[in-house]
């Protein structure tokens, strides 16, 4: 990704451009990762890296989390996040930062990174990441699921993305980077409002169709993943 694109990230994605943090999404960061964050201290140290609008920010604001930091390489993302009351630090290198800040964090956010990370440099993000937390520190990581039907629809959506991730390819990162304990969750979708369409394709459909696929994978291929969704969920524990 350019340096250029880098600066004007938020300006370029239309679904950004009018840097306003977005509801739906904060919901949608609730009903998918309050489970995750009950388990960490709300006095701990939390980084989230390349926050975006902010809805992450704005979630564990509301969850009640004190010591809330942001880190990204845009200057547009980091006068955004400062402006709506969040502090955001302008770093050059993501490694580096991490590097300079060892046993520091009880949990780190990588939601929506690692798809933009070259291959070339994701196993030692990994490996700072893993320094940088404290014992018992959590990463969290949110990427498109390559097994998933739908992966296309993400992850096609965005010029800048790289790579996608499976459950398979994300443990190996995780045992590079010294990680011995990790799961993984399928993402879930929130109905919003009475929607009958969405309660029956969520309830009946969906699961109808991975089990389908899961049949016709299992019958030809050795790794077939239990998750199917469009986003893959990842926890880890140092």
């Amino acid at each position: 990704m350019s340096k250029i694109s880098y600066k004007n990230y938020l300006s370029i994605h239309p679904e950004m451009r009018d840097k306003i943090p977005m509801g739906w999404k904060i919901k949608w960061i609730h009903y998918n990762f309050d489970h995750i964050y009950k388990n960490i201290s709300k006095q701990g140290n939390i980084l989230d890296i390349g926050p975006g609008l902010g809805e992450t920010l704005i979630a564990w604001k509301e969850m009640g989390f004190k010591n809330i930091k942001s880190i990204d390489i845009s200057s547009e993302v980091v006068s955004h996040i400062n402006k709506i009351g969040f502090h955001c630090q302008q770093i050059k290198n993501c490694i580096e930062y991490l590097d300079n800040n060892r046993n520091t964090f009880d949990c780190i956010n990588l939601s929506d990174i690692l798809e933009h990370v070259p291959q070339d440099n994701l196993y030692s993000l990994l490996l700072s990441v893993y320094k940088s937390l404290k014992n018992n520190g959590t990463v969290v990581i949110k990427s498109p699921n390559a097994q998933s039907p739908f992966f296309n629809v993400g992850f096609y959506a965005d010029p800048t993305h790289i790579l996608g991730f499976t459950e398979h390819s994300l443990s190996q990162l995780f045992n590079y980077g010294g990680f011995k304990k990790y799961n993984f969750y399928a993402e879930e979708e929130p109905i919003y409002g009475f929607n009958i369409k969405g309660l029956i394709a969520k309830n009946i459909i969906m699961p109808i169709y991975f089990e389908l696929i899961k049949i016709l994978r299992g019958s030809t291929f050795h790794n077939n993943p239990k998750i199917l969704t469009q986003a893959l969920i990842a926890v880890a524990r140092k």
